[in-house]
């Protein structure tokens, strides 16, 4: 448990975490995009397969979006966005590198709209979730759990 005069936050451990996670996610998506089949890389069933393929490029650049966000770069946005954009730019380039592959457009607009998507999807989880928590954590009467136990 992080008390409070612990050196670390838990607001700087989550964007640690989520850094971690944003890289370890770009490696495994970098892989999938440039294998020759990443269906049997991953190992999914057919029939899953089967309806995820028309959306794989949006939900894979969706996460990407969202651990991005996630990840608080001491970055401008538009730069952040900037750098999302290109790196689905170039991963779809190289596909033309790889056997069984080819780049096209519309794979690129997919990858922007599930990193537009996923950014929108952070930014109002981040709006919504303390007016959950401090939902959550007051009673009727408007005394909170923790003025409760002062």
């Amino acid at each position: 448990m992080i008390g409070r005069g612990s050196r670390w936050s838990r607001r700087a451990i989550f964007h640690i975490g989520s850094r971690i996670a944003f890289f370890a996610y770009l490696a495994f998506l970098t892989v999938l995009l440039l294998t020759r089949d990443p269906s049997k890389f991953i190992g999914i069933q057919t029939t899953l397969l089967d309806l995820l393929r028309p959306l794989a490029h949006l939900l894979s650049f969706l996460v990407l979006g969202v651990l991005a966000m996630a990840a608080n770069w001491s970055r401008a946005f538009w730069a952040v966005l900037l750098g999302l954009m290109s790196y689905a730019a170039g991963t779809e380039l190289l596909q033309g590198l790889v056997s069984q592959r080819t780049p096209e457009w519309a794979d690129w607009f997919q990858d922007v709209a599930g990193i537009v998507i996923g950014v929108v999807v952070y930014r109002l989880g981040v709006a919504v979730y303390p007016r959950i928590q401090g939902m959550a954590g007051t009673r009727k009467d408007g005394v909170s759990a923790d003025q409760e136990s002062s």
